[in-house]
């Protein structure tokens, strides 16, 4: 920077904020104030003649002291630098060219959420986890399934009881239960779907589900599961058996 090129003045109107613009207001206000006040003393004439006192006396002092507290409460407003009061970068195009100014670029925010130089919201995007496994699976009466499990055969067993099973998480016994979850959510849900459900049941009841209905169930593991129905046959003995597709996804 040479001391004769204008990189000094567009410095100075760059630093200008609107507090440091309503400082410099306020102390030229009260200076100018106060010097009208002591024009006014000055000229208040003799103590012979017959001038009111108000002024004489009262409205020069009381003009000067105004002014004078305005000059000094512009000096002494505590400044509180704004978000924009920011060090300027300068970028030199050439010499006959004056300098331009650049945004400063702002530090990336630990939230989700932050905001650019502009002042415009960044969302970060969080992505989904990354599907475990998925795959046709058949139950019938009286079987159980774990869904964390990586065997071929998703580790089906005949099963009495799934809430007591630690590695056993959806079994069908007429109606579907869950070792720890189940939800109603449709064919499309993706993982936040399923991690935000809500009315989590521990059951669905033999008439409460049929071909393409889909629930997102909670495993063992705490990982999630979207189970959609794609065929439902119940004979004349009452025993049912299901047939579903499924996604799992990694915690």
């Amino acid at each position: 920077m040479t001391p004769h090129s204008p990189e000094l003045f567009y410095t100075a109107i760059a630093a200008l904020t609107p507090a440091t613009t309503l400082r410099m207001a306020a102390v030229i206000a009260g200076l100018a104030i106060t010097v009208i006040g002591l024009v006014l003393w000055y000229r208040r004439g003799p103590d012979d003649q017959k001038v009111s006192t108000l002024r004489r006396f009262v409205l020069p002092v009381a003009v000067s002291i105004t002014g004078t507290m305005l000059a000094a409460a512009g000096v002494t407003f505590p400044f509180v630098p704004s978000s924009s009061t920011q060090a300027v970068d300068w970028v030199e195009d050439s010499p006959n060219t004056p300098p331009t100014l650049t945004a400063p670029v702002m530090a990336p925010s630990d939230s989700a959420e932050s905001k650019s130089a502009a002042g415009v919201t960044q969302r970060a995007v969080v992505s989904s986890p990354a599907e475990r496994r998925k795959g046709p699976i058949v139950l019938t009466d009286g079987y159980a399934v774990d869904l964390d499990s990586r065997d071929t055969d998703w580790n089906i067993t005949q099963a009495e009881f799934v809430h007591f099973e630690e590695n056993l998480d959806l079994r069908l016994f007429t109606l579907l239960d869950v070792h720890k979850a189940i939800a109603e959510t449709t064919p499309s849900a993706g993982y936040f779907d399923c991690a935000n459900s809500n009315d989590h049941q521990t059951e669905i009841a033999h008439d409460k589900f049929s071909e393409g209905d889909a629930f997102c169930v909670e495993t063992d593991e705490h990982r999630w599961a979207r189970v959609v129905i794609t065929a439902k046959e119940t004979d004349s003995t009452y025993s049912t058996r299901v047939t579903m597709n499924v996604v799992v996804w990694e915690k």
